[in-house]
């Protein structure tokens, strides 16, 4: 208890010490310069007085209740310390980042429509579809996977959406596209394209390939064995597999506006002659 005592009075005990320090500063310093100002009368403030007794009473307060003063000073350090932990909390804590506001540009799309099957090649390669943006559209982490939602192609066809960049949107077809078939291809922005950017046109539309075909030349055949056998042979060439028996029934042969007999002999699936 005792240490606890003097551990409360050790601060008056220095304010006294420097206190006297100072009386005894100024007694020298008035005592040196006596000669050059003479004697010089001075009386204590009343507000040193009036501070002496305040210190006086809190010194005697010490004495007395140790315990209580020496709490008073531990809550008031650990309040002291815990408001300046707090502020350098607040100081120091991570601020909101200031987000740059987003600009939207308008782009355009087009699109290419599958490429006609070429029969006559053992090509096995799936019909595409494929949507050009006019600038980067797709969001990052969808570039190279499937798109399952935001586009729609109208008839519905079998096959999947894939993002082959971030410019082009191509979809591949599990069968082929019928032919003369018009298609709409129905795009919602919000759910497909990145959010900097917004669509000019939601709907584009594309024709796949007519069906056709072409007459080839025309050539003279003589039977070596019997040249009384005459034949001409007109070829005729598609660009898809034809009906064969659906042909006959609507092909027709005429001169001079009589029927000529003929036959049909099948090449391959596209050239019948």
């Amino acid at each position: 208890m005792d240490v606890l005592r003097f551990i409360l009075r050790l601060p008056f005990i220095l304010l006294r010490l420097a206190a006297r320090s100072l009386v005894y500063l100024f007694t020298l310093l008035g005592f040196l310069l006596r000669p050059f100002t003479g004697r010089i009368r001075w009386a204590v403030p009343g507000w040193v007085t009036f501070a002496g007794n305040q210190l006086a009473r809190l010194e005697r307060g010490g004495n007395r209740y140790p315990k209580t003063i020496s709490a008073l000073l531990l809550l008031t350090a650990a309040v002291a310390a815990g408001s300046y932990y707090t502020w350098h909390w607040y100081q120091n804590k991570p601020k909101p980042v200031d987000v740059a506001p987003l600009v939207v540009q308008d782009i355009s799309a087009s699109v290419q429509r599958p490429s006609a099957v070429n029969y006559n090649r053992d090509d096995n390669s799936a019909q595409i579809v494929v949507v050009t943006f006019s600038r980067s559209a797709a969001p990052v982490t969808l570039i190279g996977k499937p798109v399952t939602a935001g586009i729609t192609l109208t008839p519905a066809m079998e096959g999947e959406w894939q993002w082959r960049n971030d410019r082009k949107l191509v979809f591949t077809a599990k069968k082929t596209f019928p032919m003369g078939k018009t298609y709409t291809v129905d795009m919602d922005a919000k759910t497909l394209l990145a959010p900097q950017v917004a669509l000019t046109e939601k709907q584009k539309t594309f024709t796949t390939p007519e069906f056709y075909y072409r007459g080839g030349r025309a050539e003279f055949y003589q039977d070596p064995q019997d040249p009384m056998k005459k034949h001409a042979i007109i070829g005729l060439t598609f660009n898809a597999p034809a009906d064969v028996k659906n042909l006959e029934s609507r092909l027709s042969m005429t001169r001079d506006g009589k029927p000529v007999p003929y036959t049909v002999t099948v090449m391959n699936c596209c050239h019948l002659c």
